[in-house]
């Protein structure tokens, strides 16, 4: 159902197909693969985790994880960081969570980033419409979003731009106070 919602949108907003995020989305049309993807991730030690918690966070990528990572004693312990790996699980994990009864946050990139849309615009659509008051959004990305000079990250320690700056944001930028607050702001005020 949820894939198909998805799906209902694209169509309708006309937004152009991304094959590996329609994959993703339609990984229940197959049994033995979505029957092995599902238990990969009820079998982690991550979903176990979250059991314990009352509140989570679904963060999609890996700058949110690693920020996360970085302020995770600034937060209080009753809430959990669940990683997604994409955008096109939270909508599953999202319900999945939910029916356990954990109080679920998602943050995502809007993905809007001009030119002609993609399957991604249509799951932020869809997560607007079914968790708009649980939802933050990052206008484009992450970094951008913050006013991260990624490229003056990567001058000032000699990084190639082809190497991740991922982590270096995750621990220079954050470092600082002020920009944890930001972050820590940016979760608890609404959208």
């Amino acid at each position: 159902m949820i894939a198909s919602d998805i799906e209902i949108i694209r169509k309708n907003k006309q937004y152009n197909i991304d094959g590996g995020v329609e994959a993703k989305l339609n990984l229940h049309t197959n049994n033995y693969i979505f029957d092995m993807h599902l238990n990969h991730f009820l079998k982690s030690d991550e979903f176990y985790k979250v059991l314990f918690y009352d509140d989570v966070y679904l963060a999609e990528g890996l700058t949110e994880k690693l920020v996360i990572r970085q302020i995770k004693n600034d937060i209080e312990n009753s809430v959990y960081f669940f990683s997604t790996s994409g955008k096109a699980y939270i909508p599953i994990f999202a319900w999945l969570f939910n029916m356990i009864s954990k109080s679920v946050k998602i943050i995502i990139d809007s993905d809007r980033r001009g030119g002609t849309y993609k399957t991604q615009v249509a799951i932020t659509e869809y997560l607007q419409e079914k968790y708009n008051e649980n939802l933050r959004v990052f206008e484009h990305d992450f970094e951008s979003h913050f006013d991260i000079n990624a490229s003056g990250f990567r001058q000032k320690y000699s990084v190639h731009k082809d190497l991740s700056k991922k982590p270096i944001v995750a621990q220079e930028y954050f470092s600082e106070q002020s920009n944890k607050q930001r972050f820590l702001n940016f979760l608890t005020t609404d959208n």
